[in-house]
C-alpha cells in the first residue's frame, strides 16, 4: 500500500516535472523566436542634411519633411537609441526615424532648433571641435559654426543630441593615413584627435557624446579607434542611396545615413 502511494506521487511529480520542462521549452522557445524576429522589424531611416557650405541650411525643407514624417506616424530617436536597441537597451518605436545635420552651423541654433522646439521632434547634429573652438572665442556674435553656449542649451531641452565629429577633420582632408605613418600611428593619432573634442565637451557643456559621426570614410582604424573609445554608434558620409539602418543587420559603429538632400521630396523613401 505504502508503496503504491509513493509510486503514485513519483508518477504525479514526474508529470508535474514534464509539464514545466514542456512549458519552459516553449517559453524559450517563443522568447528565442522573438529576438530573432523583433530586430528585423525595425527598419530606421537615418536622414542626413549634410552642409557642405557655411551656410546652406534649408529651413523649408527640413520643416516640410518633419511634418510629413509626423504624417506618416514616425517617430524621431536618437543614433544612440538605435545602438541600444541591439544591446537590449529599450524598445523602440513601431515606426523609427533619425535626423542628423553635418557642417556644425550656427544656423542649426537659430533655424533648426526652433523647428525641433515647434514639433518636438529629435535630431543628431555633428560637431566639429576646432570650429567652435574658434565661433566660441570670436568676438563676433554672427559666426558661422556653433558655440558651446548654444550647445548646451540645445542639449538641455533633450531634443538635441551632439556627435563627435573630431576636433581637426571638418572633412575628409588629412583624416586619412599619412605617407609612412604606421597602422598603428594613424590609430593613435585619431584617438588622441576625438578624445580631444570628448574632452571640451565635458569642460563646456558637462557631457560627452556616445556618437560619433565619421568625417571620411569609415576606414578600419578609425572603427577601431572609435571602438577603443567607447562610442556605442557611429555614423558614416552620407550617400545618395536609400539604404536604412537595420539594427542586427549593419553594425551600429557604421549606421548608414541616407543623403536627404538629394530627395526633393523623401516620399519616396518612406514607407
Amino acid at each position: 500500500m505504502l508503496f503504491d502511494i509513493f509510486r503514485h506521487k513519483r508518477i504525479l511529480l514526474g508529470a508535474a516535472a514534464g509539464a514545466v520542462a514542456v512549458i519552459l521549452t516553449a517559453a524559450f522557445a517563443v522568447g528565442t523566436a522573438a529576438e530573432e524576429t523583433l530586430p528585423q522589424q525595425y527598419e530606421i531611416p537615418v536622414l542626413a542634411y549634410k552642409a557642405d557650405g557655411d551656410s546652406c541650411f534649408d529651413a523649408e525643407k527640413v520643416e516640410a519633411d518633419i511634418r510629413q514624417l509626423i504624417n506618416r506616424g514616425y517617430t524621431p530617436i536618437f543614433a544612440s537609441q538605435a545602438a541600444q536597441s541591439c544591446h537590449g537597451g529599450g524598445v523602440l518605436p513601431k515606426k523609427p526615424v533619425i535626423l542628423s545635420f553635418g557642417g556644425n552651423l550656427s544656423e542649426y541654433h537659430s533655424k533648426l532648433f526652433p523647428l525641433l522646439v515647434r514639433y518636438r521632434f529629435k535630431a543628431v547634429i555633428s560637431v566639429n571641435g576646432r570650429q567652435t573652438e574658434l565661433a566660441s572665442n570670436s568676438a563676433d556674435d554672427n559666426t558661422s559654426h556653433l558655440r558651446w553656449e548654444q550647445i548646451q542649451q540645445m542639449h538641455d531641452s533633450g531634443l538635441v543630441e551632439f556627435s563627435n565629429g573630431t576636433f581637426s577633420y571638418p572633412g575628409s582632408d588629412g583624416y586619412g593615413q599619412k605617407e609612412n605613418e604606421s597602422p598603428e600611428e594613424y590609430r593613435g593619432r585619431l584617438i588622441a584627435d576625438i578624445d580631444r573634442l570628448q574632452m571640451l565637451f565635458k569642460q563646456y557643456c558637462g557631457f560627452e557624446p556616445k556618437v560619433f559621426c565619421y568625417p571620411g570614410e569609415a576606414n578600419e582604424a578609425c572603427v577601431q579607434a572609435v571602438s577603443d573609445l567607447g562610442f556605442k554608434a557611429a555614423l558614416c558620409r552620407p550617400d545618395d542611396s536609400s539604404t536604412v539602418y537595420v539594427p542586427y543587420r549593419h553594425s551600429s559603429l557604421k549606421i548608414p545615413q541616407i543623403n536627404a538632400n538629394s530627395f526633393a521630396d523623401i516620399k519616396e523613401l518612406l514607407k
